[in-house]
C-alpha cells in the first residue's frame, strides 16, 4: 500500500512538474524566424552584399505598418539567393493576415534610416502558417 501511495505521489508530482515547464516554454516562445529570399537585379541574380528594410503591415496594398521596420546591413547575396533572421515579436498572435515588405540597395555604406538608393520590392508577401 505504502509503495502504491509513492508512486502515485511520485507520477503526481512528475505530471506537474511537465505542466509548469510546459506552460513556461509555451510563454517563452522565441518570435524570430529565418526568411530566405532570392534577389535578382535586370534579370540576373544578384551578388554581394546589400542592405535590406523589412516591414511588416495588414494588407497586401496600403494598410498600416504593423511594429517597426527591421534593417539587415550588408546581407551576403550569392548567386541571387540570401538568408536573414527577423524578428517582429508578437505580431503574428492573431488570426489577421500579415505581409510582409521589402526594401533593398546595394551596399553603399549608408545607414538603413538613409531613403537614398533603395527599391521597393512588391508586390508584399503574406505569411502563411508552414
Amino acid at each position: 500500500m505504502r509503495n502504491t501511495r509513492i508512486q502515485t505521489t511520485s507520477a503526481l508530482v512528475t505530471s506537474l512538474l511537465l505542466a509548469a515547464l510546459t506552460t513556461d516554454m509555451a510563454l517563452a516562445q522565441e518570435t524570430a524566424f529565418t526568411y530566405q529570399g532570392r534577389l535578382e537585379e535586370a534579370g540576373v541574380p544578384a551578388d554581394g552584399p546589400h542592405d535590406f528594410r523589412f516591414g511588416l503591415f495588414d494588407a497586401a496594398v496600403n494598410g498600416a505598418q504593423v511594429g517597426e521596420t527591421l534593417c539587415a546591413d550588408n546581407v551576403d547575396v550569392g548567386n541571387g539567393l540570401f538568408v536573414v533572421q527577423l524578428d517582429f515579436g508578437q505580431q503574428f498572435n492573431t488570426t489577421a493576415p500579415r505581409f510582409l515588405e521589402v526594401e533593398v540597395q546595394p551596399d553603399i555604406g549608408q545607414p538603413c534610416t538613409d531613403d537614398f538608393a533603395y527599391v521597393l520590392l512588391s508586390p508584399r508577401q503574406q505569411f502563411t502558417a508552414a
